[in-house]
C-alpha cells in the first residue's frame, strides 16, 4: 500500500504543484522514508527514550557496529531529523525538534 502511494511519478506532481511546492513534498517524502530504515527508526526510538546519546549509547540497543551507527546518523543529520553536539572530543545526538520525535513515537507504538 505504502509503495503505491510513492510510485507517482513526479510529472503528475508537478502538473498540481509549483516547484517550491514539489521541492517540500519531496523533503517530507525523503523524511518518512528515512525513518523508515530498520535501524534508523532503531536509532530514533533509542534518542526518543533517553534523550541525547553518543554512538557508544546507541550501539548497545542496537548491536551494529559503530561505523554503521554512524553512517545512519549522518544521514539522519543531513536530513535535519537529529541534531549534533559537541562536548570536546565527545560528541552527542538528539531528535531534532518535538514533530519529529511525535512521529517516531507514533511509529515505533504503532500496532
Amino acid at each position: 500500500m505504502i509503495m503505491i502511494i510513492f510510485s507517482v511519478s513526479y510529472k503528475m506532481l508537478e502538473m498540481c504543484m509549483n516547484n517550491d511546492r514539489l521541492d517540500a513534498i519531496t523533503h517530507k517524502a525523503e523524511l518518512v522514508k528515512a525513518i523508515g530504515n530498520p535501524v534508523r527508526l532503531c536509532i530514533l526510538g533509542k534518542l526518543c527514550r533517553d534523550g541525547e546519546l553518543n554512538v557508544s549509547g546507541i550501539t548497545e540497543c542496537i548491536g551494529a557496529s559503530q561505523s554503521v551507527i554512524s553512517q545512519h546518523i549522518s544521514k539522519l543529520r543531513a536530513l535535519g531529523i537529529v541534531k549534533l553536539r559537541k562536548n570536546g572530543a565527545n560528541s552527542y545526538y538528539s531528535i531534532s525538534d518535538e514533530m519529529v520525535r511525535e512521529i517516531v513515537e507514533i511509529v515505533i507504538n504503532w500496532g
